[in-house]
């Protein structure tokens, strides 16, 4: 575990910051301004104005989404367990899979308990793009 002065040095020295949608990607603003933020995460639940890639392109950094789209996985075990629910009915998990998400509290938003799946191929094509533009950005040689 570390302690805040050396999350904050860690953070001082990242080039790029990749992570899931999330509070995590808050560290965005301790970045220096020649870094570059990839946020990941599914269509349905990264808001492109309000996302932390645009928090970061605020800032002048590289920024960039990465989504699964529709790749996503409900753990509807996990969304029952946590809503009181001992089942749950297909027709239930249509109407709560299609709610706008500002309508409902936390526990309810089934896409918290999802996973979503990303192809790989694209995924690794979006990081070299990424640090091409990186490189291109700031005109650095390795």
């Amino acid at each position: 575990e570390l302690s805040f002065t050396e999350q904050m040095q860690t953070i001082h020295c990242t080039s790029i910051l990749v992570g899931v949608h999330g509070a995590g990607l808050e560290w965005l603003q301790f970045l220096q301004p020649q870094s570059a933020v990839l946020e990941l995460g599914w269509k349905r639940f990264m808001p492109t104005e309000l996302g932390y890639a645009s928090m970061a392109r605020r800032r002048a950094l590289v920024a960039d989404t990465f989504s699964a789209g529709e790749n996503v996985t409900i753990n509807w075990n996990a969304f029952m367990q946590a809503n009181g629910k001992q089942n749950i009915s297909e027709s239930e998990k249509v109407l709560y899979k299609n709610r706008k998400l500002e309508f409902i509290s936390e526990v309810e938003n089934p896409y918290k308990y999802a996973d979503g799946y990303f192809n790989v191929e694209r995924f690794v094509n979006k990081i070299k793009g990424f640090c091409n533009e990186l490189l291109e950005r700031h005109k650095l040689r390795f």
